[in-house]
């Protein structure tokens, strides 16, 4: 029986948890990696037998444009090519409403967005539906996994013009998180067999200020003015404490920064460690 499978393994996040944990079976929709296997949750494919399946990718995302009932069938679905498995799936903070900020695990999501509605009704799904199962909420995920920057620095390293056309709100709150140390939270997880609600996050800042603290080792430190944000519709703070990942796991939201260089490749900055670490 493989150990652990992880669905979205070829991704960023995926390729993070596939260091961490030796003898886990990946799988992919579109882009394949070494070894892993083909899998699609709305075909209504078999995962195979295993103990635990981390799902590593957006589910609610995929989901968002289905209605209700569309979605429940699809969770169900999802549920039922898990085989008795127990499942870990990645949440986020979209299903805060961002009129309040420093949201813990036993607050009610209050959802604005169509994503944040279809994250909210997904995680409600998979916790009626599997006791067991652990919804692992996060927020904007960043750092070097799998080869690669994360999908918004990576254009601003390969395109340094772009950083010139940049306009990031200071008055707008996120917690965001190194995505080894995410890794590193799912895994810790994953062994103490945690059920229920875990917020894996890094400390509160702004979205000027994580492009700062982000873009700093790889070398871009002359950047355009922070703006306020006009637009109503964005959510201003979605940031979330992280209590029982310190208690639970041994992990504090102030080492999260600690995690970035150590991944980067020496050409960006960084002095990589061995990704297991």
């Amino acid at each position: 029986m493989t150990p652990i499978v992880i669905v979205g393994g070829s991704g960023h996040l995926g390729s993070a948890l596939h260091a961490r944990l030796p003898g886990a079976v990946a799988t992919h929709h579109r882009c394949p990696s070494a070894g892993s296997i083909a899998f699609d949750f709305r075909t209504g494919g078999q995962l195979p037998e295993t103990r635990t399946v981390i799902g590593a990718f957006p589910l609610a995302r995929l989901l968002q444009d289905s209605s209700p009932a569309e979605r429940a069938e699809s969770v169900a679905r999802y549920i039922a090519s898990l085989r008795g498995a127990r499942l870990v799936q990645l949440s986020t903070d979209a299903v805060f409403s961002g009129r309040q900020g420093g949201r813990a695990e036993a607050d009610a999501p209050d959802p604005l967005t169509p994503y944040g509605r279809a994250q909210a009704q997904v995680d409600e799904l998979i916790l009626a539906s599997a006791p067991d199962s652990l919804i692992v909420r996060t927020s904007f995920i960043f750092g070097w996994a799998g080869g690669r920057l994360d999908k918004r620095l990576a254009p601003l390293v390969e395109e340094p013009e772009r950083l010139s056309h940049q306009v990031w709100p200071h008055d707008v709150y996120r917690s965001p998180t190194e995505v080894n140390f995410l890794a590193e939270g799912i895994a810790r997880a994953v062994e103490q067999r945690l059920a229920g609600l875990l917020h894996v996050a890094g400390p509160r800042m702004s979205i000027a200020e994580f492009f700062a603290s982000a873009l700093a080792p790889l070398g871009f430190t002359q950047l355009p003015a922070p703006k306020s944000e006009e637009n109503p519709a964005v959510a201003r703070d979605t940031s979330m404490v992280s209590t029982r990942m310190h208690g639970a796991l041994g992990l504090d939201d102030t080492e999260n920064w600690s995690w970035y260089p150590r991944f980067l490749p020496a050409a960006l900055g960084g002095s990589p460690t061995d990704a297991s670490a």
